[in-house]
């Protein structure tokens, strides 16, 4: 910092290589940046980053007249912080580079130039200056801005990542907290590492995911790179699925972001009342139905053999099921119990039914269960002539193929490695001292070896097809002489000559089962149940209220005729209208909702109360206002004898 006799002060950024001067609104300007120091230090964003400047640009000369275009400027250098209340105060080490962010107030953001390591120093400064209220300036909180910028295209890594940008993505890792187990190996209670210089608003999960991400695509691009840079390594995450618990219970709090936020898809509900069926039913429907009907003919599989050849091994037929838990049934690959299933399915008789449904329900009851294996199998129960068949006892068959056996291509492949060489001549030794002629001679002779060698190889592997079938092929009789090292070659074919063998004796089980098959093969689909839900009864809604009626209710309603006397009413059969009580009443059925309207019932005389209960309710009336006008108030008299008079007259008129 200077000022000379004839000038402004002026301050020199050596390491930087900036100068500010004073201009004539006393502000500190510098011609490299044709900008001044902005009196509002406030970015509208990057609360409580201390090492920045925010400037303004201005017109170049003396008289410079300010712009509205804003912008920052900080040093790219080692980034350090510390907790101030529930703020949290950054400062950057100057390292001798800095940044520039333009300030764009129309979009709301930082705008920086594509570079890497620009790009994911403003998500970095964006996430460590988060707060709970949003910025003014971008209208979201530093964390939703971080997660913005580090989602969108340009910050995806088109280049493997270097060591500068590769720092603000640690940086940015170490923002999401660390999660294990508690106690470790039982998931109990979960342990929570946080940062205690940073706020939890600061701290999110979210974090994590990106960053692996980012690393993820980068080191995909190192495969095409010449050089490969050694990026930091990522400190341990810990446990997978508490990170995402967590992540998932914060977002419930937090606004959700379109571009970001991944929801998992709804699953259609289904009603517990509605019909539906799904593939796991129909399995343990068909298994349950074949073992309960236990036919003669079922609808048996066209291709045994090529269902077989699709596993890598098959499990044989000498060993026993034995697994009952659930979990062993649901989880039984066909392949490797193929052979001891069929075991228990030739051993099992219509006393083991229930046993059979049970276990056939079970294993069938998963969606990628294989239908087709497991009605051969039941096959093996119901169809009688299955089951006295014998299978081979070879312990285990791999790579089936039916109709599989060694060639004469297939052996002298395995039985050229083992050729004896052709050894050194003058060749070696001399090189080119030898004549044309002698050279010709060994080039001969090389020949007629190389030559000898494959016809020997033919005549040793012709000898051992003629052994098949067998399980082990053998060399005696064998007593010409052969460039071949026969006891290698042995070595060799006998391991693919026994598990062809082994292949070949299957091949022939499955042919004979093919035919049985065949045999009991029936076109005809069972149809599935279908569940008929009876007609139910509805009871209709009672409405609250009225369960005591009063007095002046019971008054209102019409006696059980028409209002006439009693002694005009027809002697034969009297006629009540009965409506429907939507609040009272029995139950009704779907159909009687139907009706509309008063029903008619007829009732016989017989039936009739001679004095029904509004005639001796009146009777009763009478006497309590009789005893009122003896004793009572003389004003209350008036209206009951009016009442009086109406219950004993058959009923009020409305």
């Amino acid at each position: 910092m200077y000022q000379p006799d004839s000038g402004t002060l002026t301050v020199d950024l050596r390491r930087l290589e900036l100068s500010f001067s004073v201009n004539k609104r006393n502000l500190f300007a510098s011609k490299q940046l044709q900008s001044e120091i902005d009196p509002d230090q406030s970015a509208g964003t990057w609360f409580g980053l201390l090492s920045m400047i925010v400037l303004r640009e201005i017109t170049s000369g003396w008289d410079s007249i300010p712009l509205k275009q804003r912008s920052i400027i900080i040093p790219l250098g080692t980034m350090s912080y510390k907790k101030r209340g529930i703020h949290v105060g950054i400062t950057i080490e100057n390292s001798g580079d800095y940044a520039r962010y333009a300030i764009n107030e129309v979009l709301g953001r930082l705008d920086c130039p594509a570079e890497p390591r620009l790009l994911y120093l403003k998500a970095q400064y964006h996430a460590f200056t988060s707060f709970v209220i949003p910025d003014p300036l971008t209208g979201r909180t530093g964390t939703e801005e971080a997660f913005q910028c580090l989602s969108c295209g340009l910050c995806q890594p088109w280049a493997p990542l270097t060591s500068g940008p590769a720092a603000s993505i640690v940086c940015l890792s170490h923002l999401s907290p660390r999660r294990n187990y508690y106690p470790s190996g039982m998931k109990v209670m979960a342990q929570v590492y946080w940062d205690p210089e940073l706020t939890m608003t600061i701290q999110n999960d979210g974090f994590r995911d990106i960053v692996e991400g980012i690393y993820a695509k980068s080191e995909q691009l190192s495969v095409f790179e010449a050089q490969q840079t050694l990026l930091p390594a990522l400190e341990p995450a810990g446990d997978r699925h508490l990170m995402c618990r967590s992540h998932t219970r914060r977002r419930i709090y937090e606004r959700s972001n379109p571009g970001i936020d991944s929801h998992a898809a709804d699953t259609k509900y289904y009603a517990r009342d509605g019909w539906r069926t799904t593939g796991s039913r129909d399995h343990v429907f068909q298994c349950t139905e074949l073992i309960h009907a236990w036919p003669s003919q079922m609808a048996t599989h066209p291709d045994l053999a090529a269902m077989l050849q699709t596993w890598p091994s098959i499990g044989g037929y000498s060993g026993s099921y034995d697994k009952v838990l659930l979990s062993d049934l649901l989880d039984t690959r066909l392949s490797t119990d193929w052979g001891s299933l069929v075991t228990l399915c030739q051993s099992s008789t219509k006393e083991n039914i229930h046993h059979l449904m049970f276990l056939f329900a079970t294993m069938s009851f998963r969606p990628d269960a294989d239908m087709d294996a497991i009605k051969t199998l039941i096959a093996f129960v119901v169809i009688e002539s299955m089951r006295n068949l014998v299978p081979p006892k070879w312990p285990l068959y791999s790579h089936f193929k039916q109709g599989h056996v060694p060639s004469l291509h297939s052996l002298t492949v395995m039985i050229k490695p083992c050729l004896i060489p052709y050894g050194d001549d003058e060749r070696t030794r001399l090189g080119f001292g030898l004549t044309p002629k002698h050279r010709r001679k060994l080039v001969a002779a090389q020949s007629r070896h190389e030559m000898q060698a494959e016809e020997d190889t033919k005549t040793l592997a012709n000898f051992l097809l003629r052994q098949w079938p067998c399980a082990e092929p053998t060399i005696e009789g064998f007593s010409v002489g052969v460039l071949i090292n026969i006891e290698q070659a042995l070595k060799l074919i006998s391991d693919e000559w026994l598990r062809l063998f082994q292949n070949f004796e299957l091949s022939q089980h499955v042919s004979v089962v093919q035919e049985v098959l065949d045999s009991h093969r029936s076109t005809k689909k069972r149809e599935h149940p279908v569940l008929e839900v009876p007609e139910q009864t509805v009871f209709p809604i009672r409405c609250r209220g009225g369960e005591f009626p009063t007095l002046f209710q019971l008054l209102k309603k019409t006696g059980m005729g028409d209002g006439r006397p009693l002694d005009h009413r027809d002697d034969l059969s009297r006629t009540i209208v009965v409506k429907h009580n939507h609040h009272y009443g029995s139950p009704l059925d779907h159909k009687n909702e139907k009706l509309k309207g008063p029903v008619v019932v007829s009732i016989p005389t017989k039936c009739v109360d001679p004095n029904p209960p509004p005639f001796r309710e009146g009777q009763e009336l009478k006497k309590i206002i009789d005893t009122v006008d003896r004793y009572g108030d003389i004003c209350y008299i008036k209206p009951l004898k009016e009442i009086s008079s109406i219950v004993t007259s058959g009923g009020m008129k409305t």
